[in-house]
């Protein structure tokens, strides 16, 4: 059998790097007939193009990028953040929680376009197209999930910078949230393979704040996946 990667510029060099480890073509999302291919697997593309098969559909893809239409398909299925377009429902959580996050983009990453909210002044004033519940949290995790299966996890740890570092935990188990978490994606979304971000508070819960359909390729990663990949394709 055959088979290709292909992505968006945002996340070429994970796929290009997976690409090597697997002996495969690469190709960007702007190569539409890929029916040459047994298999395509697409690493963060919204594009249509023409495949036999492919690990992660560009429909899939397409809501997880839309951080909206991801919480949306996912609510009351599991522990999400909760969202609102109403400014007077922001404000009314900022009094109880002392915090809102304002979000001017609904498909933005890397914490582009976020503003933390303490005051109505700033809540009025940051540009906002929805806000989101603060989630007071003793940790963030990246979990990298492969058809139902976690394939590794990470304690993001915000560097001063700005930038993140990925320190790689051991799994022992899964935790019932992610588990839901897990089965709620499978059902109501459909992507095969992605990474969750997701808060832990302080009394264990664990709480999804995104899903990413391209996300950064570590080596603790690349290995496993790797594995698993080459049994799919």
């Amino acid at each position: 059998m055959t088979a290709c990667i292909i992505s968006p510029n945002v996340s070429k060099e994970s796929a290009q790097q997976l690409a090597e480890v697997l002996g495969l073509n690469y190709y960007a999302d702007r190569f539409n007939d890929l029916r040459m291919f047994d298999t395509v697997i697409n690493y963060g593309s919204t594009h249509n193009f023409l495949y036999n098969k492919v690990i992660n559909t560009p429909e899939a893809v397409q809501i997880c990028k839309n951080k909206i239409s991801t919480l949306k398909r996912l609510k009351d299925k599991c522990n999400t953040v909760i969202y609102t377009k109403e400014r007077e429902v922001a404000n009314s959580w900022r009094e109880k929680d002392l915090c809102v996050v304002a979000r001017e983009f609904e498909t933005q990453s890397q914490n582009k376009g976020i503003t933390f909210c303490l005051t109505k002044e700033k809540l009025d004033t940051a540009p906002a197209k929805f806000w989101t519940k603060y989630q007071y949290h003793t940790n963030e995790l990246r979990i990298n999930v492969f058809k139902d299966k976690i394939i590794s996890v990470f304690d993001k740890q915000k560097q001063e910078d700005g930038t993140w570092k990925f320190a790689h935990l051991t799994v022992t188990g899964m935790h019932p949230d992610v588990k839901a978490m897990i089965q709620a994606i499978q059902e109501n979304i459909k992507i095969d393979l992605y990474g969750m971000d997701v808060l832990v508070n302080k009394f264990g819960k664990h709480v999804l704040l995104e899903i990413n359909s391209g996300a950064i390729l570590h080596p603790e990663t690349e290995k496993p996946l790797s594995k698993l990949l080459k049994k799919e394709i």
